[in-house]
């Protein structure tokens, strides 16, 4: 057993996740590592969140519970969290996201060993159903990993925000969040983080995060957010990606973004578009968008097809039902009858 365990602060910015918060703070609190403490930054939530949080705010004074006047966004909320934070080392939790009870020890002790600053594990995505999406990393990525894996995140992200640990220290020289970004904040911090410190990687599914399709990250749902966001990522990291000859970068997604902007959208930020990609590859990734929406729009025809006939058959059922529960009653009236009939004859 680890003596003298240093500080951590768990930061989990929340918006309207009254149904789910509860249980992700329940995952930290309930830590083999049990120096910590957890400091919710409500982001102006308008549902019952404070109402549902009230009774473990008093029965544990390590949650400290915080409300932003406005909505602010996710990125400023870690800052702020952070800055309320007291702790030597600082990790992020989401409002719908669980930690396994060895994930802060296990972290904290190859960071030790390793004589790492930051560190991360693997997360496991399952949908509001409770049914298994993938892993992040996969396996592939994670064989693969480096000791400094600056360059492979010029590729893709590999780090999720809820396995994140590091010292204060680290997250404050970098400046924390870019609060100017509304979606993929937690990569572009990363790539600045990833940039200037190799980070211990626990190899380990510690994390199990639910997907309830209304992440902020959706580009389906927010194609102005997302494409703005990576564009930006695009334009600091710009040289790396030239210098490391990433072959598929980061770039590469943004056809596929822009291929969910209305023309009026694009248009505003054509030029800063067709830095990274051609309108070519913009048009391929609309007609694959389009043929996307089409089979969508068919398997729905198809689901209420198949309900319909569901209910058809169903129909069919309770006809049968009706008709044998008629059949069966027309047997007892002629049997009522045929008593009838002996009775009189037996009464003459």
């Amino acid at each position: 057993m680890i003596s003298n365990l240093p500080l951590v602060s768990v930061i989990i910015p929340s918006y309207n996740r009254a149904f789910s918060i509860k249980q992700s703070i329940s995952s930290v609190l309930n830590q083999t590592y049990n120096n910590l403490e957890v400091i919710v930054i409500d982001d102006a939530s308008t549902d019952t969140t404070e109402e549902v949080l009230a009774d473990i705010i008093a029965s544990d004074s390590r949650v400290k519970y915080f409300k932003n006047k406005i909505n602010v966004g996710a990125a400023e909320s870690r800052n702020v969290g952070v800055s309320y934070a007291r702790g030597e080392y600082i990790a992020f939790n989401d409002s719908d996201d669980l930690w396994m009870k060895d994930k802060l020890m296990s972290q904290y002790k190859l960071m030790c060993d390793e004589k790492k600053d930051v560190s991360f594990c693997i997360l496991s995505r399952y949908d509001s159903r409770d049914n298994f999406i993938e892993e992040f990393p996969n396996e592939k990525e994670c064989n693969q990993l480096s000791d400094v894996i600056y360059v492979e995140m010029l590729s893709k992200n590999l780090i999720a925000l809820p396995t994140i640990v590091m010292k204060k220290r680290v997250f404050n020289e970098l400046g924390g969040f870019k609060s100017n970004l509304r979606a993929l904040e937690d990569y572009e911090l990363f790539l600045r983080i990833t940039k200037k410190h190799s980070i211990a990687f626990v190899k380990k599914y510690l994390v199990k995060s639910m997907d309830f399709g209304d992440g902020i990250n959706d580009v389906r749902k927010n194609p102005v957010l997302v494409t703005d966001a990576l564009i930006y990522i695009l334009d600091e990291n710009y040289k790396d990606i030239v210098k490391n000859k990433v072959s598929t970068s980061c770039a590469d997604k943004l056809p596929l973004f822009s291929a969910y902007l209305s023309e009026e959208q694009f248009a505003e930020r054509k030029s800063e578009i067709l830095k990274y990609v051609s309108y070519s590859q913009i048009e391929d990734w609309r007609y694959i968008v389009k043929l996307q929406a089409q089979i969508q729009a068919l398997d729905n025809t198809i689901q209420q097809l198949n309900e319909w006939h569901h209910e058809k058959d169903e129909t069919i059922k309770q006809l049968n039902e009706w008709n044998n529960e008629k059949d069966e009653t027309i047997k007892q009236l002629n049997q009522w009858h045929w008593e009838k009939d002996e009775t009189i004859k037996k009464l003459n």
